[in-house]
């Protein structure tokens, strides 16, 4: 973890889910901070407990993951691309993995089946996933913009695109907090199992966001809450000059206002990677 201070801001920042861990279990909570990561109930935070939230944090959530797949489905993403998803191409060849029984009986010396892939590109992107939301918004309406975007990183993944994956907040009140934590590295494989609690579930904020928040080292008092996010423009810069690369950041903005557009949502993330020059064609 690294932690930088001064007397307009504090900023910690994690390398992996592991890092994060380790120091929310190394601290306790500071005299006078507010206590939301545990007195929160499961209507607000989707869980029982900061326990509970921190071990599905920690170990993955099976439960979510059925979720995030059985929504993932519904959409049709060959209609949204335009094109079909990668398959396999499968040609005649004197080598293969099958053979080709009807050339064989005719002498054919092409009768063998073989199965090959396209080549893909590797390209490395940076996302930065933005997850303060209003008190007001529902858990679900959390949830199901999360999928979306986890849904888009399956896409990219697929796509050949390798990922550097981080969430976390930048929050102020009178003062500048930043908690970020990367969660998937370029050179790691994608395991939605792994992300689809930092990335999807509510309790990433409404428990492991505030736990951090009522045990950090920064000198002030949170009594009057958490904090408001920041704008999208002032999280790109501050990513930009903490990181010194350029970020794609998704948020949870206005989600509360778009219920039941989900096509409309994914249409307008894969648009909007478009125009930075990242085409989906798998």
């Amino acid at each position: 973890m690294l932690s930088f201070e001064s007397k307009e801001s504090y900023i910690n920042l994690f390398d992996n889910i592991t890092d994060l861990s380790q120091y929310l279990s190394s601290k306790q909570r500071k005299e006078g901070r507010d206590n939301s990561s545990q007195s929160s109930d499961s209507s607000f935070s989707g869980t029982e407990s900061y326990e509970e939230a921190f071990d599905l944090f920690k170990y993955g959530d099976e439960k979510l993951y059925k979720k995030f797949k059985e929504q993932s489905s519904k959409i049709n993403i060959d209609k949204l691309l335009g094109n079909a998803v990668r398959k396999q191409k499968y040609e005649n060849r004197n080598y293969g993995c099958v053979p080709n029984v009807p050339n064989y009986l005719i002498g054919n010396p092409l009768n063998m089946i073989n199965a090959e892939i396209g080549r893909i590109s590797h390209k490395v992107i940076n996302i930065f996933l933005s997850i303060g939301v209003p008190w007001h918004v529902d858990k679900e309406d959390i949830i199901n913009t999360g999928i979306i975007y986890l849904s888009v990183i399956d896409l990219l993944e697929k796509a050949g695109y390798r990922c550097n994956l981080y969430a976390g907040i930048t929050a102020h009140e009178d003062r500048h907090e930043y908690m970020y934590v990367r969660i998937k590295t370029d050179r790691e494989p994608l395991n939605l199992k792994k992300l689809v609690f930092p990335l999807v579930h509510p309790s990433m904020l409404r428990r492991i966001y505030f736990r951090w928040a009522e045990v950090n080292d920064y000198d002030y008092d949170i009594t009057g809450g958490y904090g408001r996010n920041d704008d999208e423009s002032d999280i790109k810069k501050y990513m930009k000059n903490i990181y010194n690369e350029d970020f794609i950041l998704w948020t949870y903005n206005n989600i509360d206002k778009d219920k039941g557009h989900n096509i409309k949502k994914i249409e307008e993330i894969l648009n909007d990677l478009k125009k930075k020059g990242i085409e989906l064609n798998i």
